[in-house]
């Protein structure tokens, strides 16, 4: 008699989940994440009415003075990159844990160079033997907002 009620408790146990999947479907699939081909199916969706303009990333001219030890220092015209690139952090689970840092989403994205050029500047060092020497330089020509990778380097000091 107890091996004929085996399968009604496990038919009464898979109408339980799926009675705690219809009423509480919020707590059911944080537990119990439901996939569709690799991707999560309650994967975050921003539905807001913000308005994400493009960050503004330009190059800024200046002048730049090119040391080296014993050399007459040179100036030369330079440009620095400046500006306000958007940048996103959507938590998932836990932070604190190390396995759930790889399920948060980070959008960092940077004002760096787009455009440049690493040049060899002569300079003229009279107080050496060698009185000609080279410094490499980096000349930036354009910039722009662009991705790199983000770091939680403050989530382990909490």
């Amino acid at each position: 008699m107890l091996i004929e009620r085996v399968p009604y408790f496990n038919l009464i146990f898979i109408l339980i989940l799926l009675e705690i999947y219809r009423t509480d479907t919020r707590a059911f699939r944080s537990r119990f994440p439901l996939r569709d081909n690799g991707v999560e199916k309650n994967s975050v969706t921003l539905e807001t009415d913000m308005n994400f303009t493009p960050g503004r990333c330009v190059p800024i001219t200046f002048n730049q003075t090119v040391t080296k030890r014993g050399c007459i220092s040179v100036k030369i015209r330079n440009n620095l990159c400046y500006g306000t690139c958007g940048s996103m952090y959507i938590p998932y689970g836990n932070p604190l844990k190390n396995n759930t840092r790889k399920e948060t989403f980070f959008d960092c994205r940077h004002c760096i160079p787009s455009r440049y050029q690493l040049i060899r500047l002569p300079m003229y060092c009279p107080g050496r033997r060698r009185k000609h020497r080279t410094k490499r330089v980096l000349l930036i020509h354009d910039c722009s907002c662009s991705s790199r990778t983000c770091y939680l380097h403050s989530w382990n000091k909490r």
